[in-house]
């Protein structure tokens, strides 16, 4: 039987390799979505001691989708199975050291987690198994289109919310310094910004406050709908090949 130009048996090599492919892209993809989470909570609320919160269940069940997505892609046959496989690997590993280095696990994940490691297991679980059915069923296109919602999404996420941004800057110049400053930093978009960015950071003395965190947040949304764009553009070709032949 033929699995994209393979044989099964090369197939049995390629699924393992996929799965750590799969764990190790999630992995990754990890950093720059707790930043975002951060951001956006304006607070250092994802991983740690791993709390069983909110923002730490949207990003366990983020880079589960987009591990197991990533598995079932390379793989590209038995996605559910393989992408449930790959959500729990990082957890088998931890217990498999634990058992090396005779340390009881119980004990040990006490002192590192507020909850137990395999609640966040079993909340990655079905996001991976949904991302590995769509990885293997067509990842190229699934990509795409992704990648083209997440590009337009984004970007307006991006517009809207520097004008939002950009009234509560004139907010802020009316608190601080009066209603013709006010009227002054409405009037002159990005130039405003950048002026109340030297003004607060050189107030506080710290860089990172809740104004340059906002501004940061937005400039995090365009990267990504850039990234997106150039990936849609990058893969449109593919789809579009895919669809004469």
């Amino acid at each position: 039987m033929k699995l994209f130009g393979t044989t099964r048996s090369f197939w049995l090599i390629r699924a393992p390799l996929a799965v750590v492919g799969g764990v190790v892209i999630g992995q990754i993809a990890q950093v720059p979505l707790a930043l975002l989470l951060d951001l956006v909570w304006q607070n250092d609320v994802t991983g740690g001691r791993w709390p069983f919160t909110l923002p730490n269940v949207l990003l366990a069940c983020m880079v589960g989708l987009l591990a197991g997505f990533s598995t079932g892609w390379i793989a590209g046959r038995r996605g559910k199975l393989l992408g449930a496989i790959g959500i729990f690997l990082p957890l088998w590993l931890l217990l498999t050291v634990t058992v090396m280095k005779n340390v009881d696990p119980t004990e040990y994940f006490e002192q590192i987690y507020d909850t137990r490691p395999a609640l966040w297991v079993w909340i990655a679980l079905v996001p991976g198994i949904v991302g590995g059915h769509f990885g293997a069923l067509d990842g190229k296109r699934y990509f795409n289109r992704a990648a083209f919602f997440c590009g337009v999404g984004f970007l307006w996420l991006a517009g809207i919310g520097f004008s939002l941004f950009h009234l509560y800057t004139g907010f802020i110049a009316f608190e601080i310094a009066g209603f013709m400053v006010a009227i002054i930093t409405l009037g002159f978009p990005f130039v405003a910004e950048l002026y109340w960015v030297w003004r607060i950071w050189n107030d506080s003395g710290h860089f990172l406050n809740h104004y340059t965190s906002l501004i940061l947040m937005l400039v995090i949304f365009l990267i990504v709908a850039g990234v997106g764009g150039i990936a849609f553009e990058k893969t449109k070709k593919w789809i579009e090949s895919k669809d004469v032949t």
